[in-house]
């Protein structure tokens, strides 16, 4: 029955027609006929283009095998910038007397919830200076992109007033912070602002920003701008589309309400304003997913028990479980992006998501060279494609090109993990192990000022087995230093441009080009460095020996119990 349903999905998605097909069998055939229809886009008509948008958003996750969700939010993200484009050349193309037609263009940029650059929305704005209907739609683009200063620039007077009005272009000011890591402000400082609650709030305790309708107990999945946004997401069987999750909960401060997001980052569990979660130097993309029991709206008592819950969660001293398995911390000290979530749903009494993505099975030796043996873990995914969620809407902050080159890279480094052996080494790695080592045995005088060093306390401190935690430091460097050089391979961009634009972009046939590999390989001697192949690790099992004594001398062998370094735990 999944099969059918993806059929029906791909049929709409693309404009290809077929009497009767099945997934597995007609793939190829389809997207053949979808690279043949791309580069005519010019010649279709408006609300043809809009097609693709629409069947993204009904089509219902769950009917979809979860190996394909990957690979229709990339299509369906490189097809969006194609029609975008088309739209914008199709408006500049136009007379001053095609009023009507600038309106239905302006109005399909609305309905595709287009994230225009400042220099496109001027361009808009000296055709729409004379007609009153097409200024309203160039307001609700603006609307759009939620930023309150660009909105002052561009806007008349009058028109500004009535954004401020209608409080949808939500606070002008926002807070700056940086995703996954950092210090927490907690929402009793930053909730003092009285300009960060000035949203559209309705009465059923929603608030409309940025083309959605948000309501308290919402899960948001995101895509962040961040060089090493999937290196926790790795290791899982299925490809996650998203890196990570979050909860948008409305919080009750100084007898205010504030919209704001509750998500989990390196030092704990924090709350941050909805606008500046949401900005797109820090979110490049998101979809949210609704629990089908508060469908029908949330009532007083929860919201105020979702702002309850959600304040004493980030109140409390939480560290990063890097076993990414809940089991690994029953109380709760210890918590992921996802399980966040899960113990906040389960505190309010709200549906409740096991752990059920698995980890890839073919990276398994190499996970636990490293300490790490988690069978399954809450994956984005659990969210993503349950009976017990629908999908409400989504915000697209772009470009699709870093996204693709940092799922370029994780590909990559994968495809390590499972053909070469993890050779953990080198003095930094070395220096970390013995760091945690000083810090787990409490060492006078030295354990503390570690700990400070690292930006951590006892409560806060990752939980995860040492070898791990001795290689992520060195691994995420490495990861972001590739990124950066692969972001400025002008060559491989233009391939990414090229697939794009030929048709809908393939992660796994962009993956295979010869070419691609070759930039890949090229720039990927960092990581490299981190591993050797199966026959050297065998010329050298005198130093394999070795490692092993060591871990088992710190009493937290790969593959064993791991660390846990919080006081008392």
């Amino acid at each position: 029955m999944k099969r059918y349903y993806l059929s029906i999905l791909v049929l709409f998605l693309f404009f290809v027609s077929s009497t009767s097909s099945i997934w597995g069998a007609v793939r190829e055939e389809l997207y053949e006929e979808i690279e043949a229809v791309v580069p005519h886009l010019s010649e279709l008509p408006v609300e043809q283009m809009l097609e693709v948008d629409r069947a993204y958003l009904e089509f219902k996750r769950s009917e979809v095998e979860r190996e394909e969700l990957q690979n229709l939010k990339f299509a369906y993200l490189s097809y969006r910038p194609l029609v975008i484009e088309q739209l914008l050349a199709n408006s500049a193309s136009l007379q001053e007397a095609d009023g009507k037609e600038l309106t239905t263009i302006l109005e399909s940029l609305v309905a595709m919830r287009a994230m225009l650059s400042e220099s496109e929305l001027l361009a808009l704005k000296k055709q729409v200076s004379k007609e009153e209907l097409a200024r309203e739609d160039f307001l609700k683009l603006l609307l759009l992109k939620g930023d309150f200063n660009l909105a002052e620039r561009l806007l008349s007077r009058r028109d500004m007033a009535l954004a401020v009005q209608s409080k949808l272009l939500g606070p002008a000011r926002k807070m700056e912070f940086h995703a996954y890591v950092g210090d927490d402000t907690p929402v009793s400082e930053w909730g003092v602002d009285q300009d960060l609650s000035n949203y559209q709030l309705s009465l059923d305790g929603r608030v409309n920003y940025r083309g959605i309708s948000l309501q308290s107990g919402d899960v948001l999945l995101v895509n962040v701008n961040t060089d090493t946004e999937n290196l926790y997401s790795f290791f899982l069987k299925e490809p996650s589309p998203f890196a990570h999750a979050a909860v948008y909960v409305e919080v009750r401060e100084g007898g205010r309400w504030y919209p704001a997001v509750y998500e989990i980052y390196e030092k704990g569990v924090r709350l941050l304003p909805l606008n500046s979660f949401l900005h797109q130097s820090v979110v490049s993309y998101a979809e949210v997913y609704r629990l089908n029991e508060l469908s029908d709206g949330i009532s007083l008592e929860e919201r105020e028990r979702l702002s309850f819950y959600a304040k004493t969660i980030a109140a409390e001293a939480h560290g990063y479980n890097l076993y990414g398995d809940p089991a690994a911390s029953p109380d709760n000290h210890y918590l992921t992006c996802t399980s966040a979530i899960t113990y906040l749903f389960d505190s309010v009494g709200l549906q409740h998501f096991p752990a059920l993505s698995l980890v890839d099975p073919t990276l398994m030796d190499n996970l636990l060279r490293v300490g790490m043996n988690a069978k399954s873990v809450v994956g984005t995914l659990e969210f993503m494609d349950s009976e017990a969620t629908s999908f409400v809407g989504n915000i697209d902050n772009g470009p699709i090109d870093e996204a693709v080159v940092r799922a370029l890279v994780v590909m990559k480094f994968k495809e390590y993990l499972r053909t070469l052996v993890l050779w953990p080494w080198g003095v930094e790695y070395w220096g970390t192990r013995l760091c945690l080592k000083i810090i787990d045995n409490k060492t006078p005088l030295l354990s503390d000022p570690l700990m400070a060093i690292f930006g951590f306390n006892r409560d806060n401190l990752p939980y995860g087995p040492f070898p791990l935690m001795g290689a992520m430091l060195s691994i995420e460097r490495a990861l972001i230093k590739v990124v950066q050089k692969l972001q400025l391979q002008s060559e491989l961009k233009s391939i990414i441009k090229q697939e794009r634009h030929q048709g809908v972009l393939l992660m796994h046939t962009l993956y295979t080009q010869q070419r691609v590999q070759e930039i890949l390989e090229s720039s990927f001697s960092p990581i490299r460095d981190w591993f050797v192949t199966s026959e050297e690790s065998h010329y050298s099992a005198w130093a394999e020996a070795i490692y092993r004594a060591y871990c088992s001398y710190s009493s937290y062998g790969c593959g064993g119990n791991g660390a846990s370094l919080a006081s008392g735990r």
